[in-house]
């Protein structure tokens, strides 16, 4: 398993036959687009929006550390969730974190109202 703090390609981590696809950090631009174009009709949308900035802003990067990955993570599990629409796209937030954190060797469970926790049996197979 790397250090928390080694920076490396995602696109070079794998972790029990799990990678990312090519498409995983685009998909990331197009939720945070979705959600700049919703921001304005209510409160909830728009700190949903400028969680996904901070978000993309900390991984859409060559290399990115699991510290990073982890500050990520925080920022999710901070923004308030809520609503049928952005629930749908929130969800899949969650699961495109989860995964970026699985490949790094690091597994996170769903927990209470859609929280990202690690899980205490953490896989450690990622190189």
């Amino acid at each position: 398993m790397i250090h928390e703090t080694e920076k490396v390609s995602p696109f070079d981590m794998e972790n029990e036959g799990e990678s990312l696809d090519e498409y995983f950090f685009i998909r990331l631009k197009r939720m945070e687009e979705i959600y700049k174009k919703k921001s304005n009709k209510s409160e909830r949308l728009f700190l949903q929006f400028e969680a996904l900035v901070r978000i993309n802003d900390i991984l859409q990067k060559d290399l990115i550390s699991y510290w990073e990955i982890k500050e990520a993570i925080m920022i999710y599990n901070q923004t308030p969730k809520g609503g049928f629409y952005e629930k749908m796209f929130w969800n899949d937030l969650f699961l495109h974190l989860r995964q970026l954190a699985f490949v790094y060797g690091r597994e996170f469970k769903w927990e209470g109202d859609a929280y990202l926790v690690e899980s205490k049996s953490t896989t450690s197979k990622a190189d």
